[in-house]
């Protein structure tokens, strides 16, 4: 069997390490989203770290 090209192994990355950031990130964020509370700033940094990811992989590629 061949390795899996680069494009296989980014879109492996992205699924399994920057998409799971930005759901639990969004669930923990809309739970407490009517306290402001340490739930609240764990969600919305989860989810700014998932964001992040994305945008680092692609602007890498370019």
């Amino acid at each position: 069997m061949r390795r899996p090209s680069a494009r296989v192994g980014l879109n492996r990355r992205r699924t399994f390490a920057y998409l799971p950031l930005l759901i639990i990130g969004a669930l923990l964020f809309t739970l407490a989203l009517p306290v402001l509370n340490g739930v609240a700033v764990f969600g919305a940094l989860t989810l700014m770290a998932g964001a992040g990811g994305f945008v680092l992989e692609a602007d890498s590629r370019y």
